[in-house]
């Protein structure tokens, strides 16, 4: 578009309700090695074509100090006991509009290929806007890659996006 190519985009949406949870269970969640394989699998997923971030795997070790270091929360959806998908969440975003007190950001998600489109997504969704609601948030930012097409999918789904990062090549 124009001699540029969307890499970024910066996208807020106010604390409201999703509706729905497909029958999903949710719930807060501080163990490594069952967050893990989800984190390892946005990782994977990112080195894949079209988006080409190749990212070294973690470890339960890895995920925990850079939990605690930054200040993430998780949450995991299960449905009758199988783990689908997980978001994680934390404090501060990657520019200025969501650093505010009142704004909370997303900085994860995933979800096995199996449950893609069963709602499990949308259930992480459904109850981080509960979460935040009940602590007084205004407002849920995300940051997602526009060349991943799982996530510029998904994401102008439930939230605005206000910004976006643009490269120009130049060969």
């Amino acid at each position: 578009e124009n001699g540029f190519g969307l890499r970024l985009c910066d996208a807020l949406r106010p604390v409201s309700p999703i509706e729905g949870r497909g029958g999903f269970r949710v719930e807060e969640c501080r163990d490594w090695e069952r967050l893990l394989p989800f984190r390892n699998g946005v990782l994977g997923h990112l080195g894949q074509s079209p988006t080409f971030f190749p990212h070294p795997r973690q470890t339960a070790g890895d995920l925990k100090a850079e939990a605690e270091a930054d200040g993430l929360r998780f949450f995991m959806a299960a449905r009758n006991g199988v783990d689908a998908a997980y978001l994680e969440f934390g404090g501060a975003g990657e520019n200025f509009t969501c650093t505010v007190p009142s704004t909370d950001n997303i900085c994860g998600a995933y979800c096995l290929p199996a449950f893609r489109g069963s709602g499990a997504a949308q259930a992480l969704l459904s109850s981080l806007m509960e979460l935040l609601s009940l602590e007084g948030k205004a407002s849920c930012g995300v940051d997602y890659e526009t060349i991943n097409p799982a996530a510029n999918h998904f994401w102008p789904k439930y939230f605005s996006p206000y910004t976006y990062g643009l490269f120009r090549r130049i060969d």
